[in-house]
C-alpha cells in the first residue's frame, strides 16, 4: 500500500464532483484560515487500520449540503442536514480511499462518521498520515488518511 497525496486528492475531487457537485479547481487551494472548520473522520478496519477525516471551512458547508440535497430552501440547510451531509461524504471518501489503496478484494468495516468543529487530535505513535486539500470554487478541502499496518 503506497498512498500518496495524489491518490487521496483524486479520490476527493471524485467525490466531491459527483455527490456534491462541487467545482474542484486545478489550482493550488488557500493555505490562510477561513474561520472555524468543521470536520468527519470515519475509521475502519481491514487489512490496515486507520482512519480518514475531511475538513472543510464551516462557511463552505451549507453550500456543499444544498447542492448534495438539491435544494435551495430559503435559510438553508440546517446544522443536522449539514453534518449528515459531511458525514456522508466523508464516509464514500474513505470506502473509495481503501478500494484504491487495497483494490477491490479486501473487506473493510467503516464505523459511522464523527463529525466534530474542534481540532483533530495528534495520531498515536506509529500511525502514518498522508492529506491533500483541494481548491473548491467557494474554498477547499481536506482529505486525510491515517493508518497503520495490522499486527500478525
Amino acid at each position: 500500500m503506497q498512498p500518496n497525496e495524489q491518490i487521496i486528492a483524486r479520490v476527493a475531487q471524485e467525490v466531491l464532483e459527483t455527490m456534491a457537485f462541487a467545482l474542484v479547481l486545478p489550482e493550488e487551494p488557500e493555505t490562510a484560515s477561513d474561520g472555524p472548520v468543521v470536520r468527519s473522520t470515519v475509521s475502519f478496519e481491514g487489512p490496515f487500520c486507520g482512519s480518514v477525516s475531511l475538513a472543510v471551512p464551516r462557511a463552505v458547508l451549507p453550500e456543499l449540503t444544498a447542492t448534495m440535497l438539491g435544494t435551495e430552501e430559503s435559510g438553508g440547510p440546517t446544522p443536522e442536514q449539514q453534518s449528515d451531509a459531511l458525514g456522508e461524504l466523508a464516509n464514500v471518501m474513505c470506502g473509495n480511499l481503501v478500494q484504491a489503496l487495497a483494490g477491490p478484494e479486501p473487506v473493510f468495516r467503516l464505523d459511522a462518521p464523527r463529525v466534530a468543529t474542534e481540532p483533530e487530535t495528534a495520531p498515536d505513535p506509529g500511525v502514518r498520515t498522508v492529506a491533500a486539500r483541494v481548491a473548491l470554487e467557494n474554498g477547499w478541502a481536506e482529505l486525510s488518511l491515517a493508518w497503520k499496518e495490522k499486527q500478525t
